[in-house]
């Protein structure tokens, strides 16, 4: 039989890339990245960026693991189970999954689908995202704003622009330079948060 991509399937391990292609396709139409064509989109068990390479160009991937220690020189639209950017992605990030953790840098705005998201490093532009779980830690900064859905949120970093937090538990000791306009159930300011502009807060029920 004829798969989504009009190649044929010869095990599981195709109807299962089939299935991930699919949910890939439908949250990039949810976030309004452009679809992709079969010749763009490489599939695998696991994908490495090494710390000595550079990808030129724009890269797309579906893989069980994806790890960025090297550059990738435009934007990043991947799905994996997880993943680490250590590196460097000069463009934007369009990426849904299990987990990922960032302690490198996003050159642009990052949107994300994840079971948990780990922030140490640097995003340039924007965040948004949907987690479980979110995890700013003190070294993190988003130059742009944050929009985040979540059940569990812990801001140690710095946000240079507005937040709109909607969040289960929420906890700050960071810094939010623009406006915050949170929506949560528990909202715990440590010593050393700073909210700079206007602080709106409501519950979610």
């Amino acid at each position: 039989m004829n798969n989504l991509f009009g190649a044929r399937s010869e095990n599981g391990r195709n109807n299962m890339a089939q299935r991930k292609a699919v949910g890939f396709i439908v949250v990039l139409v949810i976030i309004g990245v452009p679809l992709l064509t079969h010749a763009q989109i490489d599939f695998g068990e696991d994908h490495q960026v090494p710390s000595n390479h550079v990808h030129e160009g724009d890269m797309y991937k579906i893989a069980s693991r994806i790890i960025i220690d090297g550059q990738v020189n435009g934007e990043l639209q991947a799905l994996a189970a997880n993943s680490t950017v250590s590196g460097k992605v000069k463009g934007d990030l369009f990426y849904t999954g299990g987990q990922i953790n960032i302690p490198g840098t996003i050159g642009d705005s990052a949107r994300l689908l994840v079971g948990t998201l780990n922030l140490s490093g640097l995003i340039e532009g924007d965040l948004r995202a949907l987690a479980g779980m979110v995890v700013i830690s003190d070294k993190a900064k988003v130059n742009g704003y944050l929009a985040i859905g979540t059940n569990n949120l812990l801001l140690d970093g710095t946000i240079n622009g507005n937040a709109w937090i909607r969040s289960g538990t929420t906890i700050i000791s960071g810094t939010v330079q623009g406006d915050a306009n949170i929506q949560t159930d528990s909202l715990t300011l440590r010593p050393g948060a700073r909210i700079m502009g206007d602080l709106i807060l409501r519950s979610r029920t």
